[in-house]
């Protein structure tokens, strides 16, 4: 039985042989240099980006521990301000939430004035909508 990989194997390597025959000497170094740079290059760019990987890793958990410490401060600040107020650590939660979400949409409280009230109106409007209404 007749095996065609053994075929194309042998037929790719004659063809090579012979390239590499005509070519030259000199030619054939040239190429082999070539492909060995290319090979190096690219392996040098390998080792770049597994470094570049490993300070990625590390950035990600400084700022993963920076997040958690800063969710923690800020629950702390929540809980805080939940016995000032008289009400809820979730119902201060929700009420930073979505005050912080309003400011992000637009609107302010530069003063005492109608934006300030109409703020005001719609962060009680949304508690009461999920329940979180003030005491």
């Amino acid at each position: 039985m007749f095996e065609w990989n053994i075929f194309y194997g042998l037929l790719n390597f004659a063809i090579l042989a012979g390239g590499l025959y005509f070519a030259g000497r000199k030619s054939a170094a040239k190429m082999y240099k070539d492909y060995r740079d290319k090979v190096s290059g690219e392996l040098e760019r390998a080792k770049e980006a597994a470094a570049n990987a490993e300070k990625l890793q590390d950035n990600l958990e400084a700022l993963d521990a920076a997040g958690r410490s800063d969710c923690d401060r800020i629950i702390a600040d929540a809980k805080q301000q939940a016995q000032e107020f008289g009400h809820s650590t979730r119902r201060e939660v929700g009420y930073l939430t979505i005050h912080s979400i309003l400011h992000l949409l637009g609107y302010d409280h530069v003063d005492e004035g109608p934006m300030k009230r109409q703020m005001r109106a719609r962060e009680e409007a949304i508690l009461a909508e999920i329940e979180l209404p003030r005491k």
